[in-house]
């Protein structure tokens, strides 16, 4: 069960680095490329954030444990998936809101 354990965090450290630099990267896009740059970071991160939280969800929910029931364990499967979504939505919100304000109001800064 430890191993596993240390590979949900390890995803989720991975998801979090690559939703971070896609939201900077996605941020500053629009300077060299244009508003509607930011279509790419948005679908991309919506793609690997529901792939590797989904990764995430069948290696908890395989786990058969002696003290808990299978209810139990694809509750916990579905937290780890929602904990693993969270980096990347955060992220998309960012940028689409990013996306909107730029494209519509313009930057001013």
């Amino acid at each position: 069960m430890d191993l596993k354990r240390k590979e949900f965090w390890k995803t989720f450290l991975r998801v979090f680095l690559v939703s971070l630099i896609l939201g900077v990267m996605g941020s500053f896009c629009h300077l060299f490329l244009g508003a509607f740059s930011f279509g790419v970071p948005i679908l991309f991160l919506m793609i690997y954030g529901f792939v590797e939280a989904r990764n995430v969800f069948k290696t908890r929910a395989a786990i058969r444990d002696e003290s808990v029931t299978r209810e139990t364990d694809y509750l916990f499967a579905f937290l780890r998936f929602i904990a693993i979504i969270i980096p990347p939505a955060i992220v998309v919100v960012w940028l689409g809101i990013c996306w909107f304000v730029w494209s519509f109001h313009g930057y001013h800064g």
